[in-house]
C-alpha cells in the first residue's frame, strides 16, 4: 500500500471514530461508556475496550468511581457486560502511566508491556479478568476530565486476543488523539459533580427524551411506545429530576446538546428585556413600540 493510501486510509477511520464520538448521548445514559468504548474498537473490531470515568490517583488507585463500560465479546461470542472488567468494588485500574515531567495533565497512552507497572501487572485481579477473556496485549490511555477533583479521568483498555497483531504505533497515536474528544463529550454528558447509575437515564428515558425532543406530546408518546400516559409522564418527571431541567425547553435543549448540566436557559421575560434594551434603550421609543401594540 503506498503512503498516500495508507494516510488516506488513517484519515477516513479518523473521521469515522470522531464521527460516533460526536454522535454519543449529550446526557449521561447508564449505556454511554459501553456505546463510547464501542466507538474506539472501530479502530480494531476484533478487540475489547473497556472505558472507566472515575477519580483516578497517580498509581491506578480508585477514589470516586463514577461509570465504566466494555465493547466487545467473551470466548463464547457473548457481548459483556458493562462492568465484567471494573466491577463497581473494584478499587484500581492495577495500571498507570507516569505523566511526563511539567505536564501532569497530559494525555497517556501506550501498550502495557512497555511500563514499568507491566511486571506487577500479571498478579492483579485485572490481569485474570483480561485473560479469562483469551486477551493476551493491552493499551492503556488515560486523560483528565474536568470536574470536582483534579484526579478526575477517563481511562480506556484496549485487549487483544492472540491472533491480532499489538497496536501500531499510528494506531496509538489514534487513541490518544481521540481521548481529548472523548473526555469533551463526556464532561458534557456528565457534567463536572460526581455521577452514579441512579442519575443517569435509563433505555425508556432514553426513547421518551427522544420523542419529547421531536415535539410530540405525552399522549402521542404513550401511544408510540405502548405504554399509559401516566407511565409516560413518570418518565417525563424523572427526566425533568437527573436532568435538572425546570422546562420542557430545557429537557430537549440538553438532549441536543446545546445546554450544559446545571445550566439553565433564560426567562422569556430575560430574553424580551435584553432585546428591548439593546434596540430600543430610550424611554421614548420604548413608549412608542407600547402605543403601537395597544393601537
Amino acid at each position: 500500500m503506498s503512503d498516500h493510501a495508507s494516510d488516506l486510509q488513517h484519515f477516513s477511520l479518523a473521521a469515522e471514530i470522531i464521527a460516533q464520538v460526536c454522535a454519543l448521548p449529550a446526557v449521561a445514559t447508564q449505556d454511554w461508556c459501553d456505546r463510547a468504548a464501542g466507538a474506539l474498537r472501530t479502530v480494531r473490531p476484533s478487540a475489547i475496550v473497556a472505558l472507566t470515568i472515575a477519580s483516578i490517583g497517580p498509581r491506578g488507585e480508585i477514589a470516586q468511581p463514577e461509570a465504566t463500560g466494555v465493547s466487545g465479546t467473551d470466548t463464547a461470542g457473548r457481548t459483556l457486560e458493562s462492568d465484567a472488567l471494573h466491577p463497581e468494588h473494584s478499587r484500581s485500574l492495577d495500571w498507570f502511566i507516569d505523566a511526563p515531567p511539567g505536564r501532569p495533565s497530559a494525555v497517556r497512552a501506550a501498550r502495557l508491556v512497555e511500563l514499568p507497572c507491566a511486571q506487577s501487572w500479571s498478579a492483579t485481579a485485572s490481569a485474570r479478568r483480561w485473560a479469562r477473556l483469551g486477551v493476551t496485549d493491552i493499551s492503556v490511555g488515560i486523560a483528565p476530565m474536568p470536574g470536582y477533583s483534579a484526579e478526575r479521568s477517563l481511562a480506556i483498555e484496549f485487549g487483544l486476543p492472540p491472533s491480532e497483531h499489538p497496536l501500531a504505533v499510528w494506531e496509538l497515536s489514534l487513541l490518544r488523539a481521540m481521548l481529548p474528544q472523548l473526555v469533551q463529550r463526556a464532561t458534557l454528558a456528565f457534567g463536572l459533580e460526581p455521577s452514579n447509575q441512579m442519575s443517569r437515564l435509563t433505555q425508556r428515558e432514553q426513547q421518551v427524551l427522544e420523542h419529547l425532543a421531536l415535539g410530540k406530546s405525552v399522549k402521542q408518546i404513550a401511544t408510540d411506545l405502548a405504554r399509559s400516559p401516566h407511565t409516560v409522564h413518570d418518565h417525563v418527571k424523572s427526566l425533568h429530576r437527573k436532568l435538572n431541567a425546570s422546562s420542557r425547553g430545557e429537557l430537549i435543549a440538553r438532549a441536543l446538546g446545546h445546554l450544559a448540566p446545571n445550566a439553565r436557559l433564560p426567562r422569556l421575560a430575560e430574553v424580551e428585556g435584553a432585546r428591548v434594551k439593546t434596540t430600543m434603550p430610550s424611554s421614548t421609543a420604548v413608549e412608542s413600540e407600547r402605543r403601537l401594540m395597544s393601537a
